[in-house]
């Protein structure tokens, strides 16, 4: 296996576990909130998932001081 593809697989590897548990903590926290708050968090969280991806994505280059 040559390093390229051992460091891209590391990398993947890393990024899906961590996007699991915070995936399983946001659900933890969004559970065990009252169904008014909860309604309303997973409205942001769909809006969120509806955004097309160039929006997102210029909007943590905005945000992170990127020019």
């Amino acid at each position: 296996m040559t390093r390229l593809l051992a460091n891209s697989l590391l990398v993947s590897g890393l990024a899906t576990l961590l996007a699991v548990a915070f995936g399983l903590a946001a659900a933890l926290c969004l559970g065990g909130l009252p169904g008014c708050w909860r309604n309303r968090l997973l409205a942001v969280a769909v809006m969120a998932l509806a955004l097309p991806p160039f929006l997102v994505t210029n909007c943590w280059l905005h945000y992170l001081g990127c020019r």
